[in-house]
């Protein structure tokens, strides 16, 4: 039976996931570690039946991705003085020496180029400040040794480091993002303009410290990252309306088979919004899940959601192998994992329930994801926030209803007037749906003043100096303890036989 389970290809997935743990060893060879097992577990999986088809994916996007960074250089490197490395980063503290480590390494020195897997800099002194997998560029390094995989370089005294992620993100705005929000600022008043840009363009820049901080305190900062909720949020608006006027009195409608193409037209206009917008990371890997989730409920049903999970969380670790150290990475995944843990709990609907029983059903399952996820989050949101709130449920419960249900969809019918609006009539309708996004961004201005008066009598330092092992094994600790309960909760009853 154990032999069984472990062959499906939810176990592969799983097993090829759990080899990123050699992430949190600190040493700077971790990805070459990885990439060498997860090559090995996919070549296995080729003469497993039911692993064969995503092993060889596996493979193929190991070789296109990874190949090019392990062919080695054969020209010789003595005598170059300083190097100017290239490559995506992290800071590794564990040690006696903080160092300084990247991944996909591009080197040059004078004339000379020379390509890393990995690179490691002891980095003595004040540490530069970036984010995992930002792409960064050190400057006047010296080569202490070197192998075919790796370098280890020295800092001097005039190495300076460069976020070049930072810059690209400023200049990818696209010209009509910029011409978008201009429109926007000569309409809406400062604070609503803040609001919009935020949650509508993925553009904090325009609210102020404070405005974050209130975010942070009431615990729904989650709001302003272009996330999964968001992605789903506007997802499910988009496919609203395409169902609405696709409900028209013709035969192939009526038969269901518009259903697929609303689904697709949705997840093409939802990337075009994206697109629009910069694509934002967090963004993008809630779009490849809904890609996913849509293809296994049109077509592949026996795939669990679990399975698709763990498959879009390996497909974007073999792009962006760094991207296991990112804190919204680990909240996004940890969040979608969170709620399918919990979803046997909550209570269902049913069609029968008048809208006095949906309510209620809806506050209670509203309530208890906001809670749980709030526990099963929290050693992973008190690296980010010097606060958090007991009311943090209360308040995601508050806000992101009325955001959802209110705020998303006027700010997108505002971000769509901008977008098509024509000369004359173009112009009294955007003035129009301004008007609104104003109204409804002074309601959720004033919501967030209320909520956040109250919130400061619940508001509690977080202050955990706990490593990366203690909080992993928080997490599966609670993981499992619910899977116990569910166990023991949900056991299905046997049927009496009335066959005697």
């Amino acid at each position: 039976m154990l032999l069984k389970s472990l062959k499906t290809p939810l176990s592969f997935f799983l097993l090829l996931c759990s080899l990123q743990v050699f992430y949190l060893l600190g040493d700077a060879s971790w990805w070459v570690t990885v990439l060498c097992l997860q090559g090995v577990l996919a070549f296995i999986g080729l003469f497993v039946r039911s692993w064969r088809l995503y092993g060889a994916i596996v493979l193929a996007l190991l070789g296109v991705f990874a190949g090019p960074w392990f062919f080695p250089s054969t020209e010789s490197l003595e005598g170059c003085g300083s190097w100017s490395l290239q490559g995506r980063a992290r800071v590794e503290t564990s040690g006696a020496v903080p160092r300084v480590q990247l991944v996909q390494v591009r080197g040059s020195c004078g004339d000379l180029l020379h390509d890393w897997p990995v690179a490691d800099i002891p980095w003595k002194g004040r540490l530069p400040w970036f984010m995992s997998g930002d792409m960064i560029q050190v400057n006047q390094l010296s080569l202490v040794s070197q192998s075919t995989f790796a370098g280890v370089f020295q800092k001097g005294s005039g190495s300076r480091v460069h976020n070049l992620s930072r810059l690209d993100k400023i200049k990818s705005r696209s010209a009509l993002l910029v011409h978008l929000q201009a429109k926007a600022r000569t309409l809406l008043s400062p604070d609503s303009l803040a609001l919009y840009k935020a949650l509508i363009t993925a553009d904090r820049s325009s609210l102020s410290t404070q405005e974050k901080k209130r975010f942070k305190e009431l615990g729904i900062a989650h709001l302003l990252a272009i996330s999964g909720m968001h992605t789903g949020i506007v997802f499910l608006w988009i496919n609203l309306v395409l169902r609405l006027l696709l409900s028209l009195p013709v035969t192939w409608v009526k038969q269901g088979r518009h259903l697929p193409l609303v689904d697709f037209c949705s997840l093409g206009l939802l990337f075009g919004f994206l697109w629009v917008i910069g694509l934002p990371v967090s963004a993008l890997r809630a779009w490849l899940m809904l890609l996913w989730w849509m293809l296994n409920k049109h077509w592949f049903h026996h795939q669990k959601l679990s399975f698709i999970l763990a498959g879009t969380a390996q497909l974007i670790l073999l792009f962006e192998p760094w991207a296991i150290g990112q804190i919204s990475f680990q909240l996004s995944f940890l969040s979608v994992a969170g709620i399918l843990w919990v979803l046997p709990f909550l209570p269902r609907s049913s069609r029968k329930d008048g809208y006095w029983i949906q309510g209620k059903k809806f506050v209670v399952s509203s309530l208890m994801i906001s809670c749980w996820l709030f526990v099963l989050n929290y050693v992973i949101v008190a690296q980010i926030s010097e606060f958090q709130s007991f009311l943090s449920p209360f308040n995601n419960l508050i806000h992101i209803t009325f955001v959802g249900s209110v705020v998303m969809p006027v700010y997108l019918l505002g971000l769509c007037v901008s977008v098509f609006a024509i000369p004359v009539i173009g112009e009294s309708l955007e003035v129009g749906a301004f008007w609104l996004v104003e109204l409804v961004s002074q309601w959720w201005h004033d919501a967030l003043l209320i909520t956040s008066q109250w919130n400061q009598s619940f508001l509690f330092p977080t202050e955990l100096d706990w490593n990366v092992y203690a909080r992993l094994s928080v997490i599966l600790g609670l993981l499992s303890g619910l899977s116990m309960l569910r166990w023991v909760v949900l056991k299905p009853v046997p049927r009496p036989n009335r066959l005697k």
